[in-house]
């Protein structure tokens, strides 16, 4: 095992860039979404689509929090009609709400990094591992259809504890499942600012790079794959 691991009792990891990819490259913007909107959508200038994303995202995060799945379902709607309507793609109201439930129900839209459930095997033979992730919905589901839910002795989602990393609330949250102290913890995941805000609790951070764009120059452990660890 890695020496960063030495004396730990837990390793707490993030789920999007860490274990798994988008298999569109984006997990918002998915294949069904791409399929659907054809041709049009590359010819849609970056300042429109940028835009619509926000506005979109804004109005997912209204709805952060909120356990009723039907109510979360219809926001997905919302927020591919906001995609669909700024970036002028006329998809039918039929279509959105079949990409909405792609993105929710769907598993194939998000593919394991290879060697991730060989690394989560080993890593769960001598640590309790937990999920921390921001996420609308439970991802038990999604985790349990890529084969790697029997893993974690626990999960902690953003909707569930209502705040996002890296704000302290999720962290206590996942903390407190575990039943361990900060300094017992290992946290690997694809966000600087997050893994600050992790430290700063006294949590022992892992910057992971398995995508180009979370390379940014930082004194925390980087890893590009979680083998890296064993």
């Amino acid at each position: 095992m890695h020496e960063i691991l030495k004396g730990k009792k837990a390793v707490f990891l993030d789920v999007g860039n860490t274990l798994e990819y988008a298999a569109s490259g984006d997990f918002m913007v998915t294949l069904a979404f791409l399929q659907a909107s054809g041709e049009k959508i590359t010819t849609v200038p970056r300042e429109v689509s940028n835009k619509a994303l926000s506005d979109g995202y804004r109005h997912l995060l209204k709805y952060h929090g909120v356990k009723d799945e039907k109510l979360i379902s219809e926001q997905f709607v919302v927020f591919y009609k906001i995609l669909s309507d700024e970036m002028g793609l006329g998809l039918s109201d039929e279509t959105i709400r079949e990409i909405a439930d792609d993105r929710l129900y769907n598993s194939d839209n998000f593919k394991l990094y290879p060697g991730v459930p060989e690394a989560l095997d080993a890593l769960s033979k001598q640590f309790r591992l937990g999920v921390i992730s921001d996420t609308w919905t439970s991802l038990d589901d999604q985790l349990e259809k890529l084969g790697i839910l029997k893993y974690f002795s626990f999960r902690t989602y953003s909707c569930d504890v209502g705040a996002f990393k890296p704000e302290k609330a999720i962290f206590d949250d996942a903390l407190a499942k575990c039943g361990c102290e900060a300094g017992d913890v290992v946290f690997v995941d694809d966000n600087l600012k997050i893994l600050k805000g992790a430290a700063a609790l006294g949590i022992t951070p892992v910057l992971m790079v398995a995508e180009a764009s979370s390379d940014v120059a930082t004194e925390f452990l980087k890893i590009h794959s979680l083998k890296e660890l064993l």
